[in-house]
């Protein structure tokens, strides 16, 4: 780290929320250090060591690309002009097709446009055609109140009067969203009939866009979902690594620092303050806020919890066909005891050993994953082996399996104890991730990655600019 004053703000971590708040801070004349962690996981691979494609460059979906969306006014501030980036399509595009979702007996095609949209579901499920028409008429209904209750902490007021009109709404609003937090999204569901594939189809997308399961989603969360099918998205062509490059040049260009592949072991505090981070090479003093943006499966028990179980394989790129490539695809598998129930999620990653091959990595959601013996784990791996031949016809005799990973990974010292209750709590109350926590702390902030590539990133841009407002207004922590 280089000399001079002290850091206003460390980020532990480059999730991209962690990034957009630390960019906004930045922008605002603060001074920022971004200490990227190194994976302390190791695939079991003979091909693991020094590999590329550890990185997801695959495509990723995210809302509020439109027109004064909240990317473009929030970019705006940062002085990137959304409208550029769409032009170039080099880092943010639009496909006709965001993204596909296979399913046993149906292959869904999610059209941006509504009406699109609806034709293709009717089309897949015509016995559910009245009911998919009455679902999504609620979706429209609630949408305005979805984006007052997204725009409402940017609103401000100076004068008495309006600040306490401002007050009022506000307070109004949150009444209404309580109301749809408290209804089960499955017993809202029941009411239209809907085939059972296509509602297993709409626990996948809140699996993957919330990290909740259907027995845990309200009504709201399942609103929320199906409210952004319809909006503007912008794919990444780079993923997740390309928007973060894009995020960590601000970052520099407003002179802040951004040091890669450290490992964090342990925060030191004193009187509810973190003083002190200790990686595995050095112990940096903590002068102003700290933002933890780690993978939240770091700070979650294995006891009894949920977990991933990640499957890496690869495949010659002329197998892999462009829908792959452009947009993602999102699975929902039958094919034996242990994937039933579970969301499949299929990320193109970066390059294999040569130019001509790519890293695929398969992401399932498990009970007690530690658990698993390594029978289990084969039979897993053939079962996704068969959904990417079938997805990838050529590519039977190509695919090579590289190896497993499971998360949640073992905590690291008292981060865990620190995030752990936290993380836990989010995910009770329906919280929507990526979604900030204050702590007992004075200056810590936890931003949570979510511990997964989530489908859609659903509230994030609205995450990094509270959180960097609210920052700002407690005075960093100090």
């Amino acid at each position: 780290m280089r000399g001079g004053r002290p850091y206003d703000v460390i980020l532990l971590g480059a999730g991209l929320s962690g990034l957009l708040a630390a960019a906004v801070l930045a922008r605002r004349g603060r001074r920022v250090l971004v200490l990227k962690e190194a994976d302390g996981h190791e695939d079991a691979s003979p091909h693991s060591s020094g590999r590329a494609g550890a990185s997801d460059d695959g495509p990723v979906l995210l809302p509020g690309f439109e027109r004064e969306g909240l990317y473009d006014r929030l970019f705006m501030e940062l002085g990137l002009s959304l409208s550029s980036l769409k032009q170039e399509g080099k880092l943010i595009h639009r496909s006709e097709i965001p993204f596909q979702m296979i399913l046993p007996r149906h292959r869904l095609n999610f059209y941006q446009n509504r009406a699109e949209l609806l034709d293709e579901l009717q089309r897949e499920f015509p016995d559910s055609a009245s009911g998919i028409r009455s679902l999504f008429q609620e979706a429209d209904l609630a949408d305005p109140l979805l984006r007052s209750w997204y725009l409402s902490e940017q609103k401000t007021a100076t004068l008495l009067k309006d600040r306490i009109l401002l007050l009022r709404d506000n307070l109004t609003l949150r009444m209404k969203v309580g109301a749809l937090q408290k209804n089960r999204a499955r017993h809202f569901l029941e009411r239209f009939h809907l085939d059972p594939e296509f509602q297993r189809g709409l626990e996948s997308l809140i699996i993957l866009s919330t990290g909740i399961r259907m027995e845990e989603a309200s009504e709201f969360d399942l609103l929320l979902v199906l409210g952004f099918l319809g909006r503007d998205m912008g794919g990444l062509p780079g993923g997740q690594a390309g928007m973060a490059d894009l995020l960590i040049g601000v970052i520099q260009k407003f002179q802040g620092e951004v040091v890669p592949s450290l490992r964090i072991k342990e925060l030191m505090f004193h009187q509810k303050t973190v003083r002190q981070i200790r990686t595995q090479m050095e112990t940096l003093n903590v002068e102003g806020a700290l933002i933890l943006n780690l993978d939240a499966s770091r700070f979650t028990s294995e006891n009894g919890k949920r977990g991933i179980v990640r499957l890496r394989f690869e495949v010659p790129e002329k197998f892999i066909p462009r829908s792959m490539k452009d947009y993602l695809m999102v699975s929902r598998s039958e094919n034996g005891l242990e994937m039933a129930d579970h969301s499949l999620f299929l990320a193109l990653g970066g390059t294999g050993r040569d130019g001509n091959r790519r890293i695929l990595e398969a992401a399932l959601y498990r009970e007690n994953p530690s658990t698993l013996e390594q029978e289990q784990i084969d039979r897993l791996r053939d079962s996704v082996m068969d959904q990417l031949i079938e997805l990838m016809p050529f590519s039977k005799d190509s695919i090579e399996f590289l190896g497993h990973r499971i998360s949640p990974s073992e905590s690291d010292g008292r981060l865990s104890s620190i995030c752990g209750d936290l993380t836990l709590r989010g995910r009770r109350q329906g919280t929507l991730f990526p979604g900030y926590f204050t702590t007992p702390y004075k200056n810590l902030y936890f931003l949570p990655d979510g511990g997964i590539r989530p489908m859609v990133q659903i509230g994030e841009v609205r995450s990094a600019s509270e959180l960097a407002n609210r920052i700002l207004q407690e005075g960093l922590g100090r």
